[in-house]
């Protein structure tokens, strides 16, 4: 098994079509199919049913995404640690990003550190945040955005998970507020309370998605209301559009200078703060990891 082989075979699950899959890795149609029939005698099973109008996952190819995507991870991590050394090739650097606010820290960081590390070639990694603790943990992913629990740094317990991520560096305590459309009575406030909230629609993301702390305090306001005055969103990006279009209000981290443009964010009363950091399994796994954590550390300090 091979690089190549998992390459053509994530881009034809990808696009289910032989021909787009060779354009996207600039290769030809044959090349590809060789390929995926390699991989297939190689693993004794069909991974595709192709026929002259359709192709189509197996079972067992549907299955085998998850795997190709976790030996690809792994074997690029592994080539950006061997390779970091050497200034003729290039050093991938690959950046976990469950959420908006976390993507528009990224560019000025960035582009100072790619100054001092002119071989870096940044890679910014979106999904579900259980995928990408688990691609952390297999070095994958360099570093990971995210919230923790505790408040020391280096012993931090991730949101959404009872297993160690990694050591934790602390990037700021953030408030908990809730997120109001600007004509809203309420959005002139200094702070709310949950009695405040009691007559309005809520707007909500799944467990999984949500810190502990927010959930704690979502939770009974959901148990209060008819399904009609619930909107379940699928993510952060749905809450922002339902909030902004003055559908209801949710609760969301404050992260400094990340706040929505066209919301108002008002500060919810005896709800603890957030540690809002950097997660990362040791600051050897890539040569640029610590300076990465220092630069991000300094646009928090800095005003």
């Amino acid at each position: 098994m091979n690089t190549i082989q998992l390459e053509c075979f994530l881009a034809v699950s990808d696009s289910l079509n032989f021909a787009r899959a060779a354009e996207q890795l600039h290769i030809t149609q044959p090349a590809v199919s060789h390929q995926i029939q390699s991989l297939e005698a190689e693993l004794n099973t069909r991974l595709f049913v192709r026929t002259t109008r359709s192709v189509e996952l197996t079972p067992a190819g549907f299955a085998f995404i998850s795997d190709a995507k976790d030996i690809l991870g792994r074997t690029r991590a592994a080539k950006a640690r061997i390779s970091s050394s050497d200034p003729g090739h290039i050093s991938e650097f690959s950046i976990g990003c469950p959420g908006i606010p976390e993507q528009n820290l990224l560019p000025p960081v960035l582009r100072r550190l790619t100054e001092e590390f002119p071989r870096l070639h940044p890679l910014i990694k979106m999904g579900p945040l259980p995928i990408m603790q688990n691609q952390l943990q297999e070095e994958a992913l360099h570093v990971l955005f995210g919230f923790t629990e505790e408040r020391e740094e280096n012993t931090a317990v991730p949101r959404a998970s009872s297993k160690k991520t990694g050591a934790f560096a602390l990037l700021a305590k953030t408030p908990v507020a809730c997120i109001l459309s600007p004509e809203h009575p309420l959005a002139s406030r200094k702070s709310l309370s949950c009695r405040d909230l009691k007559d309005l629609s809520i707007l909500a993301c799944e467990p999984r998605q949500t810190h502990p702390v927010i959930s704690a305090v979502i939770a009974p306001l959901i148990g209060q209301r008819s399904l009609e005055n619930i909107f379940f969103c699928d993510n952060l990006s749905a809450i922002l559009i339902l909030a902004r279009a003055g559908l209801g209000f949710s609760l969301v981290p404050d992260i400094p200078g990340q706040r929505a443009l066209g919301l108002s964010y008002i500060p919810m009363e005896n709800t603890p703060p957030l540690h809002f950091g950097l997660y990362y399994k040791n600051r050897s796994t890539h040569p640029a990891l610590k300076r990465f954590i220092e630069l991000m550390q300094k646009e928090f300090v800095c005003p």
